[in-house]
């Protein structure tokens, strides 16, 4: 898995109307997962299983921050089992007290071979903040979590995990 495959390039931020100003990638799955999952790490929910890691951290000139974490496993089978575990997590965030943000209902999308489960983050006002998706495509599978509203197109974080998706080849 290189860089390039795993995650996302800045054009397809543009394209939602994002313009980022920076990127750190790593390609040791040490990268945290998402808000909801505390300090779980790719690398841990994969057992150290993974043939290939890759994650980024973008930023932008906006409020905001996304974060790409990938692992590719040795079989699909394993592969289907991390993307339940992935799924697991951001389910347990879903159901919080009032006033406390949480993700939303999940919507799916089919794209470029693979499939993606995203949920809108809401904030304690009950306001839509970002989002989280997890993706799978062969024996690839990622989450990819946007913090903060960047822009008040309704279709960004759709964009964003479709764009994703397209790029987690098998």
């Amino acid at each position: 898995m290189t860089e390039n495959q795993a995650v996302q390039q800045s054009e397809d931020y543009f394209q939602q109307g994002l313009n980022p100003v920076g990127a750190t990638v790593a390609l040791t799955g040490r990268q945290g997962l998402s808000a909801c999952s505390g300090e779980e790490m790719m690398r841990d929910l994969t057992q150290g299983k993974a043939t290939a890691y890759a994650s980024v951290t973008w930023t932008f000139d906006t409020d905001g921050l996304l974060i790409e974490s990938a692992a590719s496993a040795p079989a699909g089978s394993l592969a289907t089992t991390w993307e339940k575990q992935l799924v697991a997590l951001v389910q347990d965030c879903q159901d919080e007290p009032a006033g406390h943000w949480h993700y939303g209902a999940a919507h799916t999308l089919t794209a470029a071979g693979g499939t993606a489960r995203w949920y809108p983050s809401y904030r304690g006002d009950g306001t839509v903040g970002g989002g989280v998706a997890i993706l799978r495509s062969g024996t690839r599978v990622a989450i990819v979590e946007l913090t903060g509203q960047p822009t008040d197109a309704p279709t960004y974080l759709e964009g964003i995990v479709t764009a994703a998706l397209n790029r987690l080849p098998s």
